[in-house]
């Protein structure tokens, strides 16, 4: 059955139904839809930038049901845009997680958290940085169940809320840059036999009552005890 602008005939029970082409819409774009869709489209074209570990990290992040990593992402950038800065996903950076069972150096400390770069610009600092104990997604982030979107509709679903759930890492003093061949930010922890998560996570209450969102601008990167390779 042929029907100018129209797909498809089909029959549900008995009854004929016609699938027609998507119309073009006529009404003109509202300031708030131009805004969406021009937030949208950065934040896609931002996420098309991230390389290496980080693009990685955010890759192996733990989904809801229904939920990827790409919509996490782009939930995460077009709530909170500002503080994605290239520096932070560079594949250079690496992290570590050093043990002295007879203390480091002078210091007598035996944790120490470490990151680095080929350059200063490489590292970030660890006062910018969180890191949680565990080396697992579920040791530092839970997911929290609070309601549905829409719930009458035709369509619902559940909202999720990222939130915490390691316990942070005591630090010791404030983090020492020390270059050796390459830009490091050194700081004592507390003991972490489980490990770390260096992460980097915003929780956003907006102005509706309950209406709260995230941003999560670094997936955790995880580190396992090393031995201290520089002796006492």
């Amino acid at each position: 059955m042929r029907i100018p602008g129209v797909v498809d005939v089909y029959q549900v029970g008995d009854q004929w139904v016609a699938r027609s082409w998507p119309k073009v819409q006529n009404q003109p774009n509202s300031a708030a839809q131009l805004l969406w869709r021009k937030k949208f489209k950065d934040a896609h074209a931002l996420i098309k930038t991230w390389t290496g570990d980080y693009l990685d990290k955010y890759r192996a992040i733990e989904c809801v049901p229904g939920k990827m990593w790409l919509d996490i992402a782009m939930t995460s950038v077009m709530n909170l845009p500002g503080p994605f800065n290239p520096v932070y996903w560079s594949a250079k950076i690496n992290h570590s997680l050093f043990y002295a069972p007879d203390g480091i150096q002078e210091t007598g400390r035996k944790w120490l958290l470490c990151s680095y770069g080929a350059t200063y610009w490489d590292s970030p600092p660890y006062n910018f940085l969180d890191a949680r104990h565990g080396a697992s997604w579920k040791s530092v982030y839970e997911w929290n169940d609070i309601g549905w979107i829409c719930p009458n509709g035709k369509r619902p679903k559940k909202k999720w809320l990222l939130s915490y759930a390691g316990n942070p890492v005591e630090t010791f003093g404030d983090p020492l840059t020390h270059p050796v061949g390459w830009a490091c930010y050194w700081t004592f922890v507390e003991p972490c036999p489980d490990g770390v998560g260096i992460t980097k996570f915003y929780s956003l209450p907006f102005v509706g009552p309950g209406d709260k969102t995230f941003s999560l601008l670094i997936p955790p990167f995880y580190c396992t005890p090393e031995p201290w390779p520089f002796g006492p």
